[in-house]
């Protein structure tokens, strides 16, 4: 799958909510762990990155992260999550491809 394929994943609101996403988690360490989840699916999407070079570690890190994302938000009664939760279903869809093409699940 190439980057042009990546975008057109996602809806503009839902890459406009990673891009927003992306800049308020720069930097941002849980647990010790850096969070890049954001930031790598912004990196795929405007194709300063491409899936192959990801590692299945980074992959699988990635969508644990947008998850746990998900999850912490889905409990915040005052935000609206459903397009975080649309992110993390295309991104699974994505990765899991991604490591099904690979044969390495």
């Amino acid at each position: 799958m190439n980057n042009n394929d990546i975008g057109k994943i996602f809806t503009k609101d839902e890459i406009d909510e990673i891009e927003v996403f992306s800049e308020g988690t720069k930097a941002m360490l849980v647990n010790g762990e850096e969070i890049i989840c954001f930031s790598l699916l912004s990196d795929l999407i405007q194709g300063h990155l491409q899936i192959a070079e990801l590692s299945r570690d980074v992959l699988i890190k990635t969508y644990t992260q947008l998850k746990e994302s998900n999850q912490i938000c889905s409990e915040l009664a005052w935000l609206d999550s459903s397009t975080l939760e649309k992110i993390t279903q295309n991104a699974k869809k994505l990765i899991m491809y991604e490591l099904e093409r690979r044969k390495i699940l």
